[in-house]
Order: C-alpha cells, then structure tokens, then sequence
C-alpha cells in the first residue's frame, strides 16, 4: 500500500484542554504520512505556546481572532497545498479521533476515488451516533444528521467539516471555504454542496470513527433561557448555527428550482431557523 501525504487542518480558539485531547488521539493514529496544521485564531489560553511545547513538530499558523472557522481553515488548507499534500483533512479540535481513522478515509478514498469523504461521529466516551452524513430537506428547510448506520457507505447531501479527506484538486478545481458567505457555521456543509454540484461524490465511510464532544461548540445556546434580545441573535449572530443569512445562502445557492420562489425562501428557512432555535434541549 502506498501512503499519500495528509495534512490535518484544525482551527483553534481557545479550549487548550480539548486541544490537547485531540492532539493525544491523533499520537496514536496508524496511518505513517501525515503532518498536523493548527491555525490559533487569536487564543488567549497560551495555546499555540502550549501545543508548540507538547508537540514541536506541529505547524502553528496564527490569526488575529477575525478568521472564524472558513478563512481560518483556508489559511491552513493553503498551508497543506504549499507543503504539497495529496489529501487534506478537516477536522475540530474538540474530538477524539480512532487509531485507524486515517487509514480508513484513505482506503475509502481510493475506492470511490472522485469524492469527498467523510466520518461516522459518535458521541465522545459512548456509542450513540452522532452523525452519519448530512440530508437536507429542501421542503422543511433542514439539515438533518442521518443517525441510520446500517450501511456501511453512505450517500451524503452535504458532509459536516468533522473529520473529511479531500483531494488537494477539488480545492483548485472549486475553490476554498466561502469566508464572506458562510465565515463560521455552514461553511464546512456549503464547500461540500459546492463539490457535490461540480460532480464529486459526499460519501461518508462507516468504519472511519470520530468521538465529538457535542456539548463544547461555540454556538449561542438557547435552552430555557430565550428571551427576544437571543431570539434576535440566534437569528444573525455569527456564532448562531441559525443564522438566516448563512441559511438563505445556501438556499439561494442549492436548492432545487422548485423551492427557490420567495414564497418558498421565506417559509422554509426563516421557519428552519425558528424551529431549530425552539427545539427542545437546544
């Protein structure tokens, strides 16, 4: 078996202790030709110090806090391209990754060669499933975890950025994460929309495994505590995975003709947003 070179691109901002979790999974994977990217968007932990002690031979890009998620993953996908990577992989520092991940998604890659390729997310410490590919219900305004795993492939609608390997061409042939548009939440999701329209495959692998801590993200948190100055937030507040803008853009952008009226655009994505801010446990 030959081993393409892999860089592992993960942006960071605060949250050392999940950092290091990561990076202490990521000592025990199998796989022997990869390179570890960590972009510290303006952490104010000592994280870069920190991991630069722990693990010398990690690069370290540094933003100043503005990159959020999409530009900061393109300053590290731009790293890899420079370092001539032959695959790139997305990945969040609050998870832990299996041994065999990587040489999973290569396997996969290799199989099914003109796609993206994703990962089986399970809940971190357990076996309850997380996230086995993304399915958007254009009629609902959703997107939706699909949590049946039966199949040891899945076809995705679009593919969370937690833990996929993609080919360094689809970055040149599409383009990089869309940082105005989508500068945080649904960034990950529109990239892999954009590929699957320009004819690459989403496929998520079942025996690729990620444990992600759910409970760590940034996102705004809602719960009981929804008043209308949250409500007001969660609606365009970059740090909202219910953003309407970032909705509407891939909406605008994605959807089927039949659901891209004005009528259909207010109904279903302002109402996606609604439903998802009102949902219990949120």
């Amino acid at each position: 078996m030959d081993y393409p070179k892999v860089s592992i691109v993960t942006p960071i901002h605060d949250g050392i202790s999940y950092t290091l979790k990561f990076l202490k999974s990521l000592e025990k994977v199998s796989y022997p030709n990869f390179e570890i990217i960590i972009i510290d968007d303006g952490s104010t932990d000592n994280s870069a110090e920190i991991i630069k002690e722990k693990y010398p031979k990690v690069i370290i890009l540094k933003g100043d806090g503005n990159l959020w998620w999409s530009a900061a993953t393109n300053l590290g996908v731009k790293e890899a391209l420079k370092n001539k990577a032959d695959y790139i992989v997305t990945i969040n520092n609050d998870v832990e990754v299996a041994p065999d991940f990587l040489t999973k998604l290569i396997e996969c890659a290799k199989e099914y060669p003109n796609s993206l390729i994703g990962s089986k997310i399970y809940e971190e410490g357990t076996q309850k499933l997380w996230y086995y590919g993304g399915i958007v219900d254009w009629k609902r305004g959703e997107f939706n975890h699909n949590l049946d795993d039966k199949q040891s492939i899945f076809n995705a609608d679009w593919l969370t950025g937690m833990g996929v390997l993609i080919k360094q061409e689809v970055f040149k042939k599409i383009g990089f994460y869309n940082a105005k548009k989508v500068p945080q939440y649904f960034g990950d999701l529109e990239f892999s929309m954009r590929a699957k329209k320009n004819g690459y495959n989403l496929i998520v692998s079942g025996k690729s495994i990620v444990y992600n801590n759910a409970e760590s993200c940034g996102n705004i948190k809602y719960g009981k505590k929804l008043n209308f100055t949250l409500f007001i937030k969660s609606l365009f507040s970059i740090k909202s995975d219910t953003n309407i803008k970032f909705r509407n853009f891939v909406y605008k952008n994605y959807s089927p003709k039949p659901f891209k009226s004005l009528f259909n655009f207010y109904k279903n994505y302002f109402w996606g947003s609604l439903k998802e801010i009102l949902r219990p446990g949120k």
